[in-house]
């Protein structure tokens, strides 16, 4: 059985039992969702006149497994694949442009082949695709290059892709690349060992977390700025130096390093952001440089052996709950005074204003409908804490909980 909705040469939608669907050659479009959790279909025949594949229009066919796409068919919308776990086929030999997520967790995919007309490929556009070896393209394409598997811009100065099934432990980043995309190494469970070179000066968002396997980040002397959960997740890495040039250490950016132990500070960090190392639970002791201003919100809470953390008094601002959930018998060493330690961390009064129309959509649909301003108050340390803080710069000990 199969019933086709078609509408003007538009394929709206698909209900089949059928294992081969073949697409009658009046369709020239499918529209969004048409296809979406068809589980029936294992392969897929399109007619010679379909020229456009909208977005999430195979989403969630589980089990289809061969796809062969029209001729006149050169850019493929946006989760047009997605979950399509079985995909093992696909020709893509017309396509021009590759959007984002197209084929999100397509599992069955090992490699893929582009021809010279391809024009753009999102880095997102196999996301998810842990069983992905390789991408190919030809040399004649003007705007890619592949070299084992790895896909780069034609002038070898940025990497566009790196197949997360590529079964290699080490990475030598090539001397041509200047800049990294923001999670090009997500999730990659596989590599161990990455070496940057000397033009790479930025670690953007997202570039290696959650690498389960990732052990150490060579070359990082040149390294100025680490973006947002840079290293969330890896917990493989044990040690890191920070490089000298990093002023800022962002949010997550070692969140859930599970066996992180070590980490040698330079003297140029000003601050440590919200939950920079949430849920390090092997770090036992920190010692932050005197550079240190600012340490934000659960910057190391859930680290639950920290015993010893030192605090510099040119600290003048420390975030909530900054140490929820570490070791009953934390001790920390503060550079200041007894007076400026209570100063530091008093409960704090923060005002929290309606959001501007810029922030819709942090709360919905905009309305006229105004969020009433409110005021929140901001616990440093919280009452049940146990904790040791000795001042350094008189002398005194103060004990929480004990």
């Amino acid at each position: 059985m199969i019933e086709f909705k078609i509408n003007n040469g538009a394929l709206e939608s698909c209900i089949t039992d059928e294992i081969i669907v073949v697409i009658p050659e009046e369709v020239n479009r499918i529209k969004k969702n048409a296809f979406m959790y068809q589980l029936s279909i294992e392969e897929l025949i399109m007619g010679d006149n379909v020229s456009v594949i909208e977005e999430s229009a195979f989403n969630g066919c589980v089990f289809l497994k061969r796809v062969k796409l029209s001729k006149k068919i050169e850019t493929i919308g946006q989760n047009a694949f997605e979950d399509c776990l079985f995909l093992e086929e696909i020709n893509l030999e017309n396509i021009k442009y590759l959007n984002f997520t197209v084929f999100d967790s397509c599992f069955g995919l090992k490699k893929v082949t582009f021809s010279s007309k391809l024009k753009y490929i999102n880095t997102f556009a196999f996301y998810n695709c842990t069983y992905l070896e390789a991408i190919e393209v030809p040399s004649s394409n003007k705007e890619y290059v592949s070299i084992d598997g790895v896909l780069y811009n034609k002038d070898m100065t940025e990497i566009i892709f790196y197949p997360l099934g590529k079964n290699s432990k080490s990475y030598v980043i090539p001397e041509s690349i200047e800049t990294l995309s923001r999670n090009f190494f997500f999730a990659n469970d596989k590599i161990e060992s990455i070496t940057l070179n000397k033009r790479i000066t930025e670690i953007p968002s997202d570039a290696f977390s959650c690498c389960n396997g990732l052990k150490e980040v060579n070359n990082l002397e040149n390294i100025s700025e680490i973006g947002i959960g840079a290293f969330f997740g890896c917990e493989s890495l044990e040690h890191f130096n920070i490089p000298k040039n990093v002023e800022v250490l962002h949010t997550n950016v070692f969140g859930k390093c599970i066996n992180l132990k070590e980490v040698t500070f330079n003297e140029c960090i000003r601050t440590i952001d919200n939950e920079a190392f949430c849920y390090c639970s092997s770090l036992e002791s920190v010692v932050l440089p005197n550079s240190v201003t600012t340490i934000g919100g659960r910057a190391f809470s859930e680290c639950k052996n920290l015993q010893k953390l030192y605090i510099p008094k040119n600290v003048k601002y420390l975030g909530e709950s900054f140490i929820e959930g570490t070791s009953d018998n934390l001790f920390i060493t503060y550079g200041g005074s007894k007076e400026s330690w209570i100063e530091l961390t008093k409960t704090k009064e923060v005002v929290i204003s309606h959001p501007s129309h810029n922030d819709y959509h942090y709360y919905g649909d905009w309305t006229d409908k105004l969020i009433p301003t409110v005021t929140e108050e901001i616990v440093i340390i919280k009452e049940d804490a146990r904790l040791t803080v000795f001042c350094e710069e008189d002398g005194t000990t103060l004990k929480y909980g004990k």
